[in-house]
């Protein structure tokens, strides 16, 4: 879950951080980019993403 965060503080640093952002939009946002981020380490774990050397079957 820790790379999920660190992914989710740095996408929205381009935004300015969070200070800008009210908590509850934050919190959504930062729910959403933690979500897709496990799914993608999911697929890559499945074989289900081509092109990264050992998944390639």
């Amino acid at each position: 879950m820790r790379e999920a965060q660190e992914a989710a503080a740095n996408m929205c640093s381009a935004w300015g951080g969070w200070m800008d952002m009210p908590e509850e939009i934050a919190n959504i946002v930062q729910r959403a980019i933690e979500a897709g981020y496990l799914q993608a380490l999911s697929d890559v774990r499945d074989g289900k993403v081509g092109g990264l050397g050992l998944t390639d079957g």
